[in-house]
């Protein structure tokens, strides 16, 4: 095999099973996930469950919520024969908020997922109190695959990651991901990407060949999506916002500016047809306070993107290949979305057919014209958009193209 793609044959584990242990609720043969305070399943359902109650809303005209007609409920994505147990662990962030990666995890085998940010913050901010609680779930679990979403260059050094596989059985093999865009910690990817068994995998370009540069193995993987959330059966909010734009307005992402005048052409024209929800906007831009609202849930998103005409975007940086997930949140949630162009956005959907793209403010105002009184072409789009998502963007996408990287 080749070098560069470090892929290894596995050791086969001796022991098959974990013996019963007071922190797992289950055996690892189900979904689990180590959090700091336990709560029962049956809590923790009712609360997914639980649907934020919404303000009202009244901008503009009041008018009828207009559903697009919802897709078939999607087909689990095949998944590739094996040959062999893969043992997952997950040592990710928010996990209660990431069931579809987790869900997607849990398919290739028996899985355990360890919040490294809630367990820090328990012990203080104390990384070897971390590390000692995550060699223990390491013993228990035996994991063969660890998918690693730290970050972060702050919490575990190099030789940290060093001591998580060292308690791992022989041949254990890492994917270490990032889905944000953090110039800063490409240092510390390099050095992790040195260690024996791992491989380095980012949700853009830039970071990718900056690894590769070093000689180091390194993927391209974009981030995945909520399906839980994001969906065409998510009831519309009525009377809600025809124009659509969820972000925030920081000063340290280059792009600010870019949102800002956007958002300016497009009240200048739509007034209160618009909404912006996002932090930052009430600091650094006063003047647009009618359009502005405060962050809000990913639940209560859907369903203002369901009642939507359109949804803008606008990623914090332009990059190739990189977008955050809201374009797939958007396009899930069968409303048309109209983002900025990037260099690899054809790669992800066809323009003109699941979106339309645009380049300069002039281009967005003229495509928002030419669909926001047609709803047959946005409805059309919409579900086109939808449909594609959920057969090609869903975690289980992601997941099986890392099996067949690492030859899971």
């Amino acid at each position: 095999m080749s070098k560069n793609r470090r892929k290894l044959q596995h050791q086969p584990d001796s022991q098959n099973t974990v013996s019963s242990v007071k922190e797992f609720a289950t055996k690892t043969t189900t979904n689990a996930t180590i959090t700091p305070d336990a709560v029962s399943s049956s809590v923790q359902e009712q609360k997914a469950q639980e649907m934020p109650k919404m303000a009202k809303f009244n901008y503009g005209q009041e008018r009828k919520a207009e559903k697009v007609k919802d897709i078939p409920a999607p087909v689990p994505a095949p998944v590739p024969a094996r040959t062999r147990e893969t043992r997952v662990l997950h040592i990710g962030i928010n996990l209660p908020g990431q069931r579809a990666l987790s869900e997607a995890l849990a398919s290739i085998g028996p899985y355990v997922g360890f919040d490294w940010r809630e367990w820090w913050s328990k012990t203080g901010k104390n990384t070897p109190g971390t590390l000692d609680r995550l060699t223990y779930i390491i013993r228990q679990h035996k994991p063969n695959f660890i998918f690693l979403q730290v970050q972060t260059e702050k919490v575990f050094k190099p030789v940290d990651i060093q001591r998580i596989i060292d308690a791992c059985p022989k041949g254990v093999q890492v994917l270490n991901w990032s889905g944000d865009v953090k110039p800063e910690t490409i240092p510390w990817y390099i050095e992790v990407s040195k260690i024996l068994n791992v491989c380095t995998a980012f949700s853009d370009s830039q970071s990718v060949t900056s690894v590769k540069n070093t000689g180091e193995c390194a993927h391209l993987l974009p981030i995945g999506y909520e399906e839980s959330v994001y969906n065409t059966a998510v009831e519309p909010i009525a009377n809600g916002p025809e124009i659509v734009f969820t972000g925030t307005l920081y000063p340290r992402f280059p792009l600010m500016k870019d949102r800002m005048r956007m958002i300016e052409a497009l009240y200048a024209k739509y007034g209160k047809r618009v909404a912006v929800y996002g932090g930052g906007w009430s600091s650094h831009a006063k003047h647009l306070a009618a359009v502005l609202n405060s962050p809000i849930s990913p639940e209560q998103t859907a369903r203002v993107y369901r009642g939507a005409k359109v949804i803008i975007g606008l990623n914090n940086y332009n990059i190739p290949n990189y977008t955050s997930d809201r374009m797939f949140n958007a396009c899930a949630s069968g409303t048309l979305y109209l983002p900025m162009g990037f260099v690899g956005i054809e790669k992800l959907y066809t323009n003109n057919r699941h979106i339309l793209v645009w380049n300069t403010v002039e281009e967005l105002l003229a495509r928002v014209d030419s669909v926001i009184s047609s709803q047959s072409k946005r409805d059309q789009m919409g579900r086109e958009a939808a449909a594609y998502t959920v057969k090609n963007h869903r975690w289980i996408n992601r997941i099986n193209t890392i099996c067949e990287w690492m030859e899971l």
